[in-house]
């Protein structure tokens, strides 16, 4: 008799990232938080996306594997309204939704089948829009403070972070207008 192999926890965020059908923005090893308190606190999601306004948060695990609710440290760490938290083993998914207040987090019963990202957009974040001025913004005071806590020099700084947000604006207005 063949045993079924299950699958890897890199395999099911490969396969969560191709029915959401985003590209995933880390790998899981790195951390994308600051602890903002003593003791455990989770701060590398197994994915992390972004559409039109709304972030999209994934805890995975090997198939069939338990959760440890480590979800819910990475939705109370982003600092962007509007989330969308995901666990999922490859067998099991819990959906949360973070709408606006930080710290309160609804469990949707009714989600029990992974989507692609426009459905989550269109039924629980409809009037969340991306505001690149904002984006831009927050990322650049971002790279700014990088640059000055390494003690680079603001002349080498400015033209780079200009260039980044050059390439960041031109590469998402490319992709919403692609025909």
């Amino acid at each position: 008799m063949k045993m079924k192999m299950l699958k890897s926890e890199f395999k099911v965020v490969e396969k969560f990232s191709s029915i959401l059908g985003l590209k995933n923005q880390t790998d899981g090893s790195v951390p994308l938080y600051k602890k903002d308190k003593n003791g455990y606190q989770a701060t590398k999601p197994d994915g992390y996306y972004f559409y039109d306004g709304v972030i999209f948060i994934l805890d995975a695990k090997k198939e069939n594997a338990k959760f440890q609710n480590q979800l819910f440290d990475y939705m109370e760490l982003e600092k962007h309204q509007d989330i969308i938290g995901f666990q999922y083993n490859g067998k099991d998914l819990n959906v949360y939704v973070r709408n606006g207040k930080k710290g309160k987090f609804k469990l949707l019963h009714e989600e029990k089948e992974l989507q692609n990202h426009t459905y989550y957009k269109e039924k629980y974040f409809k009037n969340s829009k991306e505001n690149n001025e904002e984006l831009i913004n927050r990322f650049a005071k971002q790279l700014a403070n990088a640059f000055r806590e390494a003690k680079i020099d603001k002349q080498m700084t400015v033209p780079f972070i200009g260039i980044v947000m050059l390439a960041y604006k031109y590469s998402n207005t490319k992709k919403k207008h692609r025909v």
